[in-house]
């Protein structure tokens, strides 16, 4: 599940930076679709693997990156046009003058996610 939680961090990031190089049509047709699945995998990620194993590294680790998932996909559903919901469009106000420092710990978990995987992948050790 690591590596659908590090590629689901990809997609945020890609949709949460500026973006100059994407065509405007293709943001307005994936942004929502992007924002629901990491919305969906940070609650994953938080809920279920993070709540269950607080007292390791890795599910502290869970937990953080989670709810960052989580805050960047209510951002980018509200951003899209899609969003509706006064509580999440008011909680939205509250959060997007956050913006730089959600993009920075959402970058500095999928580094995390990704080093990781690498190193288990090369067989090499770990952050236990």
């Amino acid at each position: 599940m690591g590596i659908v939680v590090c590629i689901s961090m990809l997609l945020g990031l890609l949709m949460f930076t500026p973006k100059t190089w994407l065509s405007h049509k293709l943001l307005v047709k994936w942004q929502f679709i992007i924002a629901v699945q990491l919305f969906l995998f940070g609650v994953w990620n938080a809920a279920w693997y993070g709540i269950q194993h607080l007292s390791s590294f890795w599910g502290q680790a869970a937990l953080v990156s989670g709810l960052i998932m989580t805050l960047v996909g209510i951002i980018l559903a509200v951003e899209s046009g899609d969003e509706k919901s006064k509580l999440i469009t008011s909680f939205y106000q509250l959060i997007k003058s956050a913006r730089v420092i959600v993009i920075v710990m959402l970058s500095a978990s999928f580094a995390l996610y990704a080093i990781t995987l690498i190193q288990l992948n090369l067989g090499f050790p770990i952050i236990q």
